[in-house]
């Protein structure tokens, strides 16, 4: 018996002996490596078919036919109005196919979907926890049964109203839209809402002004990304829930400190700096990452309260980093005359004392616009 025999027949032994969840999660998970290394073959010009098929066609006798479908179908992302009627005619047919289904994206960008049939072959999805739905014009009529119970939706760049909006809120543990748009009336945004996470993004002002209104409503949130609110908006609770809080472009009117925030991730301007100082001043002991944009004309000792407000808090790790950007060339010529960068750079030493000693600086210099 050679080396390479003796190591197999030790392997087998050793799986042979495995309680049966070990062995299927091994099974799972090789199922899973032989999957995606069938996607990464897809693009050859040896290989015809799908991963899927690949997968049923060449492994199906090995794994049992549960396993492989369980595999294959937990992850779903359509783009075709065929493939999508095809694979809803199978999620009513065929009950282990419905159950298999974890996550689905579907990318209305290149294809049209029957809501009613997704509905229907909604009941069928038990596990469907992540459904993402981009490019889509989404279904006042539908939304609720085909997102009530999921533990996560995604939209992004799907048209609706408001009224539909609200619909989807209400059903979910997760929420995330992105550069939505919402058309016909503007009607309120009704019910009290609480998320595991929550991230919004808008790119319009219509946009921005549905999502402030949400907003106001959230009344337990976990996990709170925003993206060009702009500032002033309004949280619905008292901030007490939140760990995790990322905010770009458009701080809040009003945020608290709590003792169970453990992560502060801001970008704002100079300008906005009034709406941080009083929460670093709440005696947070979040980490802290700030990222400043300065102002043309902004000087240093603009800064002293931040710095003070910072070097109060009980935050252990802080990082602040200054952006100079969108600048002309002769606003650049300006500050390198007075030397902007070293004196923001300094700016936590007032008076000759350090403060924030704990704070790591960077100031990033752009090239100025022509």
């Amino acid at each position: 018996m050679d080396i390479v025999d003796h190591q197999q027949r030790t392997l087998a032994q050793l799986y042979s002996g495995l309680p049966d969840d070990v062995k299927l999660e091994i099974i799972d998970w090789t199922i899973v490596l032989l999957h995606k290394s069938l996607l990464s073959q897809v693009h050859h010009p040896q290989f015809t078919g799908t991963a899927a098929a690949a997968m049923f066609n060449n492994y199906l006798w090995a794994f049992g036919a549960r396993l492989v479908r369980r595999a294959v179908l937990h992850r779903i992302y359509i783009d075709d109005t065929q493939h999508m009627a095809s694979f809803l005619r199978k999620v009513v047919d065929t009950r282990q196919v419905a159950t298999s289904v974890v996550e689905i994206t579907l990318d209305g960008e290149t294809m049209s979907l029957d809501w009613r049939a997704f509905a229907n072959a909604r009941k069928c999805m038990l596990n469907l926890q992540l459904l993402s739905l981009d490019d889509l014009v989404v279904s006042r009529q539908y939304v609720k049964s085909v997102t009530c119970g999921l533990k996560s939706l995604r939209m992004r760049r799907c048209q609706m109203t408001t009224r539909t909006l609200s619909y989807a809120l209400r059903g979910v543990g997760s929420f995330e839209a992105r550069w939505n748009v919402f058309t016909g009336p503007v009607d309120n945004i009704e019910g009290e809402f609480a998320f595991n996470k929550l991230v919004l993004a808008s790119k319009s002002d219509n946009e921005r002004d549905v999502y402030r209104r949400a907003l106001c409503l959230v009344k337990a949130v976990t996990i709170l990304d925003v993206d060009s609110m702009d500032e002033g908006w309004i949280l619905g609770s008292d901030w007490s829930t939140v760990i995790n809080f990322r905010c770009i472009d458009g701080p809040p009117a009003k945020w608290i400190s709590h003792q169970a925030l453990e992560t502060l991730d801001v970008t704002l301007t100079t300008s906005q700096l009034t709406y941080l100082v009083p929460f670093l001043r709440g005696g947070s002991r979040a980490t802290l990452h700030l990222s400043i944009d300065i102002v043309f004309g902004c000087r240093a000792d603009n800064l002293e309260g931040m710095w003070q407000a910072l070097d109060e808090c009980q935050s252990q790790e802080v990082e602040v980093c200054f952006h100079i950007r969108d600048r002309t060339p002769d606003e650049d010529r300006v500050e390198s005359l007075a030397r902007t960068v070293d004196s923001i750079a300094a700016s936590n030493i007032v008076g000759g004392v350090r403060l924030c000693r704990r704070a790591h600086i960077q100031v990033r210099r752009w090239n100025p616009t022509t």
